[in-house]
């Protein structure tokens, strides 16, 4: 494969945040496209050994990379590096999800989850435009309702696309216990104001819970 075609494999094959990873850590391009075939996910990548020793025995094993040459062994020493990263965002991901639950809190959605969700629907239906596309915010509250199977109607102003996405406020206080509580307000978007509109909105699917089909 040429440059072109390498990155436009990593691009179809690797999720952003492990391509940001590799990127950051000095990974070549040709070891990147190595470890999209296999290990295309952040999770998949962090399990690909518990220590270095094993991750520089993957890069000679899985990766064919043989740390004879200063070249070589450089590269592995990036891979090292990024799978350190990832144990570091995983880790992280983790604690971000516990905290949501005891806050009572929708969990932010990752970056690499919400892509994944926008390519799952543009394979079925095409493109989006950034109208049609929901906000991170948005899909952040149904990613909530859908993970505990408590669906909930949204009022049409909750309904919020890309393009009329606005940056939820934090806001502190002290519950009955005299604890700290941080919560965010809820984003609001204009309600539709023609039938086209309502449509746009109300045009939503999900598939991933039988009660949703």
């Amino acid at each position: 494969m040429d440059e072109a075609q390498q990155k436009e494999y990593v691009a179809a094959h690797m999720d952003s945040d492990l391509q940001f990873v590799l990127a950051d850590s000095g990974v070549s391009l040709e070891g990147q496209v190595a470890i999209a075939r296999r290990y295309g996910n952040m999770r998949k990548f962090r399990a690909v050994g518990d220590t270095r020793a094993d991750v520089r025995r993957a890069c000679l094993n899985d990766f064919a990379i043989p740390q004879d040459t200063p070249e070589s062994r450089a590269e592995t020493a990036a891979m090292v590096s990024a799978w350190e990263v990832a144990q570091e965002y995983i880790s992280k991901e983790v604690e971000i999800r516990a905290e949501a639950k005891v806050l009572g809190q929708p969990r932010a959605l990752q970056v690499h989850e919400r892509q994944a969700m926008l390519k799952a629907v543009e394979l079925v239906y095409g493109p989006l435009q950034e109208a049609e596309a929901p906000s991170a915010e948005y899909l952040s509250v149904k990613a909530e309702e859908t993970e505990t199977n408590e669906p909930q109607a949204s009022s049409l102003d909750e309904v919020t696309s890309k393009r009329d996405s606005q940056t939820a406020e934090l806001q502190t206080g002290l519950d009955s216990s005299g604890h700290i509580r941080i919560t965010k307000t809820k984003v609001k978007s204009k309600l539709p104001a023609t039938t086209e509109e309502y449509r746009r909105v109300m045009a939503a699917r999900y598939k991933s819970k039988s009660w949703l089909a």
